[in-house]
Order: structure tokens, then C-alpha cells, then sequence
């Protein structure tokens, strides 16, 4: 994922697992963003400008990773 820090826009390179979802928690476990995507798509760009700053976790199928927004 990058940037990371975000600010504005998160961008993920798309793993390609067959998944084409993207659930994004915050630290305590609450889903608060999900969004479908192309399977297809090389990148995957998420709005996270209205996140409160702090640290979350992304997750496409059974892959999973934090990034920090700023």
C-alpha cells in the first residue's frame, strides 16, 4: 500500500487472489470501509481523507496489512 502515511488516497496493488473486496478496519476491529473492485484492476484506490488520523488494517481475502493515516 502506499502512500503510507496517507493523507487523502490510499492505493493498494491489486493481489490478484480471486478476491475483488477490500474491507478496512480500525484498530478496535470495527469494518468501516468496504469497497468492490475489478479483479482485473492492477491498483486499488481508496478515499480515506475523512478517516480520523491513527492506524488501521486493510484486508483483501486472507491477506491483510496495517497502514497509517495522517
Amino acid at each position: 500500500a502506499f502512500p503510507n502515511p496517507a493523507q487523502t488516497t490510499l492505493n493498494i496493488v491489486n493481489p490478484k487472489n480471486g478476491i475483488n473486496n477490500i474491507e478496512i478496519f480500525d484498530f478496535n476491529g470495527r469494518s468501516i470501509i468496504k469497497k468492490d473492485f475489478n479483479s482485473t484492476d492492477n491498483k486499488i484506490s481508496i478515499d480515506v481523507q475523512r478517516l480520523p488520523q491513527g492506524t488501521y488494517i486493510y484486508k483483501i481475502g486472507n491477506s491483510s496489512a496495517k497502514f497509517i493515516k495522517k
